[in-house]
C-alpha cells in the first residue's frame, strides 16, 4: 500500500496520460515466470521498468487493468502481465492517470502454468 500524494513526478509511463506523482518500489522475483501485478484506490497508470535511470527499459504500461480472473479493478485500477527472471529486481511504478493522486493498494502474484499428470 502507498499513497502518490504529493510525490514528485519523476518517471513518465509510454501509456496513459500522466502529469501527477509517482511511487516507485524495487521488486525482485525469486522464480522465474509471469507475474501479475496490479492497482486498486484510485485512477492510476502502472509500468514496470528495467530499473530507475534514464536508458531504463519500460518492460510493461497499462492504464485501466482487470484481475486475474478478469474482472475491473476497483477505482480504476491498472494491471499489467510481465515475465520476470529470478533474482534480476525491476521497478514498479504506480502514477496517477492526469493529475490524479491517492492512496493505493499494490498487488504482485506469479501466474502458474496448470500441471496435468499424463494418462
Amino acid at each position: 500500500s502507498g499513497s502518490t500524494s504529493g510525490q514528485a513526478n519523476s518517471l513518465t509511463p509510454t501509456c496513459g496520460s500522466s502529469a501527477s506523482g509517482d511511487q516507485a518500489w524495487r521488486f525482485t522475483p525469486t522464480t522465474s515466470g509471469t507475474y501479475h501485478i496490479q492497482t486498486t484506490g484510485f485512477d492510476t497508470v502502472l509500468h514496470v521498468r528495467s530499473d530507475c535511470g534514464a536508458g531504463a527499459t519500460e518492460l510493461a504500461c497499462n492504464d485501466t487493468g482487470v484481475d486475474v480472473s478478469g474482472n475491473a479493478l476497483a477505482g480504476d485500477g491498472s494491471s499489467v502481465q510481465v515475465s520476470l527472471t529470478a533474482n534480476v529486481p525491476v521497478l514498479i511504478v504506480v502514477d496517477g492517470f492526469n493529475s490524479n493522486t491517492g492512496s493505493y493498494t499494490l498487488t504482485i502474484s506469479r501466474r502458474c502454468r496448470a500441471i496435468f499428470p499424463s494418462r
